[in-house]
This record gives C-alpha cells, sequence and structure tokens, in this order.
C-alpha cells in the first residue's frame, strides 16, 4: 500500500510498500492534510509508475477525489505490471462526477458513489474478483 497526496504539491505521504503495521499507516492517514487537486495527471504518474516496480499478485488504484481535478491525458486501461502480475485497475469512489467515472470506466475499474464517510470502510474492505 502506498498514499499519494497533493497538498500544494504531489508527493508520497507513504511510499508503496508491504503493509505491515497497519496503525502506524493509519495515523499517518489520519493526519494528513489534503488540498485541491488541479490534475489527477501527476498523481496517476506516480502511482502507475510504483506498481509498474511492484511484484504484487493483485494491483489497484484507489482515487478518493470530489472528481474537480483535471482529467489525465494518458490512458491507464492498457498499461499492464511485470507479466506474472494482474493489470492494475483504478477505482474511483466520490458523489458522481463524470471524471471520476470515465477514469474509472477507461481503467476497467469502478466507480462507488460514496454519500458518507461512513461507508466508505465498507468499500474498502469488501472483497473483489
Amino acid at each position: 500500500m502506498g498514499v499519494v497526496l497533493w497538498d500544494g504539491t504531489e508527493h508520497w505521504l507513504f511510499p508503496l510498500q508491504k503493509v505491515g503495521n497497519k496503525g502506524s499507516l493509519g495515523q499517518q492517514i489520519a493526519g494528513m492534510n489534503q488540498g485541491d487537486l488541479g490534475s489527477f495527471q501527476n498523481i496517476l504518474d506516480m502511482a502507475h509508475g510504483a506498481l509498474q516496480k511492484s511484484t504484487a499478485n493483485l494491483k489497484h488504484i484507489i482515487i478518493f477525489s470530489d472528481g474537480d481535478p483535471g482529467a489525465p491525458t494518458r490512458p491507464y486501461a492498457s498499461h499492464r505490471g511485470r507479466p506474472h502480475n494482474r493489470q492494475h485497475r483504478p477505482h474511483c469512489r466520490h458523489a458522481g462526477p463524470e471524471t471520476m467515472m470515465s477514469i474509472a470506466q477507461q481503467g476497467k475499474g469502478r466507480f462507488y458513489n460514496v454519500t458518507s464517510p461512513m461507508i466508505c470502510p465498507r468499500f474498502l474492505s469488501r472483497k473483489r474478483p
């Protein structure tokens, strides 16, 4: 797991890594101070680059956003990791913006219409095919 954050610039809150101490990672996420991202392009490039190098069997990019950043200019649906790995798929979670739906569709992922933060843990723990 890794988290790319925008708080004035795009950077890793913590880089892609094997999940060990969930409490420590959760504290970092809870303490982050995100901003209003201008474009999805750089954060998707960062996430995609890290997943390309990863040997994980299952790869996902999960985007939490209000959907108003600019759409990426490069498609991510056709990119694959190492030959023995599955394709990573963007999963967009927010209340319905077209950009988010388009990213999920192009990446062969899913869009979730999240209307309350209380339901996010259900989406994150759901087993996917």
